[in-house]
């Protein structure tokens, strides 16, 4: 497995940090996972109208769960919100999907 190098470039060299992945041997990946920008998606929570910033990747596995648990997004985000403590939606949403590969090991 390749070890990787990461950088982050300073706020002033683009809109936001940056994260580059390099291999060892200084070229860079061309795997798509570093180069997901997170996008924003509009969602119906508990009836009130949010959005959260999430990379496809991600979405599309959530929404893979949702279908495996044959409920909505909604449903499925709902949930989520109503277990989370203080961490914004998008960070409990990541969370969920980390636990939820974890348990499927």
């Amino acid at each position: 497995m390749p070890r990787f190098h990461f950088h982050v470039l300073p706020p002033d060299q683009g809109k936001q940090l940056v994260m580059m992945a390099k291999k060892e041997d200084g070229k860079d990946d061309d795997d798509d996972q570093f180069k997901s920008e997170p996008t924003k998606r509009s969602l119906a929570v508990r009836g009130r109208k949010t959005s959260v910033r999430l990379e496809d990747a991600l979405w599309n596995e959530f929404r893979a769960m949702a279908d495996e648990r044959n409920v909505s997004l909604s449903e499925l985000v709902n949930s989520i919100d109503i277990k989370r403590k203080r961490s914004h939606l998008s960070a409990a949403i990541r969370l969920f999907v980390s636990n939820y590969r974890r348990r499927r090991r």
